[in-house]
């Protein structure tokens, strides 16, 4: 929508929960996380894509732990996002890693402790 509020559209249509969404410096893609398809809502947390037009969803990152809280590059061609588990010993967010993937969803790299991430504006 535009920051009026005005033209407000959908742009994936799901049953799994969809959330923090952040678009891709092109204005072509949104990354967001929530439970990838065949995932009971509210489950689990992946980072996903999918076109701004709501075609071609995509699996960034997914793993038995919840990746939340993605963020594009500001050159678009990687994403960085949190990483912990929600059960166990690890269980709270002073146990969350920071991960980088590209936005094809290889080369995943774990920067290390932190949580919601964020890049610099220069990279």
């Amino acid at each position: 929508m535009r920051p009026d509020g005005t033209g407000l559209r959908r742009v994936l249509r799901t049953r799994q929960n969809a959330k923090r969404p952040t678009v891709s410096p092109d204005r072509r893609w949104i990354v967001f996380d929530g439970a990838a398809p065949g995932k009971a809502p509210l489950t689990d947390f992946d980072v996903m894509a999918v076109r701004a037009d709501g075609s071609e969803l995509r699996v960034l990152a997914a793993t038995p732990e919840w990746e939340l809280d993605a963020d594009w590059s500001p050159d678009g061609r990687r994403v960085v996002y949190s990483r912990w588990s929600p059960e166990g010993e690890d269980d709270d967010w002073q146990h969350s890693h920071v991960y980088t993937v590209g936005r094809d969803g290889r080369r995943a790299t774990d920067l290390g402790l932190g949580v919601s991430p964020r890049w610099s504006p220069a990279g």
